[in-house]
């Protein structure tokens, strides 16, 4: 054999071994990815079963629109979605979220609820459950039978009445004090 077909044989065969041992590498790579990315999903899992271990019921969206009358008292509206009424079986009151389809995805959602969850503190409503059935999507949170905060700074035609500045001052430090919470301690 000529020593020009030995050197051609000896980097064919570098070569090929060297692109088999880079496959190899690649495939042991993305088997890694997949491996880690699936862990972090069952993690997200379990912290989503933790998060929900948190909350004493769970809503169906029947219940919930039962309980709303078929969402027919509505509260206002927000960012993402109109708030409604509702009544439980036990009398008491709740704000029922409805989140717009086009305003959050799932990943977003997931994030807001497991956030609202960990908030507990006197000057900021709390979260009492979710809901979640394919296309319904909703927030349940405490009642505040006093409406929203904007009603009471802001006159409109419906309501007229405006709260005094002293009153309004220990309204700012309120909001203050669960603004710091959310940053502090949340």
């Amino acid at each position: 054999m000529p020593e020009q077909n030995k050197h051609l044989v000896l980097v064919t065969t570098i070569s090929a071994i060297g692109g088999v041992l880079l496959l190899f590498l690649l495939l042991c790579s993305c088997i890694r990815k997949y491996q880690k990315v699936k862990q972090e999903k069952e993690k997200h899992e379990d912290d989503r079963i933790d998060l929900l271990t948190r909350l004493p019921l769970h809503y169906s969206f029947q219940e919930l629109q039962i309980a709303t009358n078929n969402f027919s008292v509505k509260l206002g509206r927000g960012g993402f979605g109109s708030v409604y009424e509702g009544v439980l079986s036990d009398s008491s009151r709740m704000a029922v979220k409805i989140l717009d389809k086009t305003g959050q995805g799932k990943k977003e959602f997931w994030a807001e609820v497991e956030t609202l969850v960990k908030v507990d503190h006197f000057n900021l409503v709390r979260l009492k459950d979710f809901c979640a059935e394919k296309t319904h999507v909703m927030l349940v949170y405490e009642h505040l039978p006093n409406g929203s905060l904007d009603k009471w700074i802001f006159p409109n035609k419906m309501h007229h009445y405006m709260l005094e500045w002293k009153t309004r001052h220990k309204v700012v430090l309120n909001i203050a004090r669960g603004l710091a919470y959310l940053h502090e301690d949340c």
